[in-house]
């Protein structure tokens, strides 16, 4: 009487999960890479789950609600 999704997750019982933050940045998807050569490669026993957070930037953190922010002489001013 089981369910798929009782056995998918009874596949899993048992693994620690590793969670990875991937944004727009190099350097995330640098420690995703380095996490699924160190940890996920093949014909290596799996230990751990995977789970992988991406996150975009919204709008708003690029434009304040001032308008953008010009920089000068090292002060910010708003335009």
């Amino acid at each position: 009487e089981g369910t798929g999704a009782t056995a998918a997750s009874g596949s899993a019982a048992g693994k620690m999960t590793m969670v990875v933050g991937v944004d727009e940045s190099e350097h995330s998807y640098y420690a995703l890479q380095w996490t699924l050569l160190h940890f996920f490669s093949p014909g290596q026993q799996q230990q751990y789950r995977l789970v992988v957070v991406t996150a975009k930037p919204t709008a708003a953190s690029a434009v304040g609600l001032a308008g953008p922010v010009i920089r000068c002489r090292g002060r910010a001013a708003v335009r």
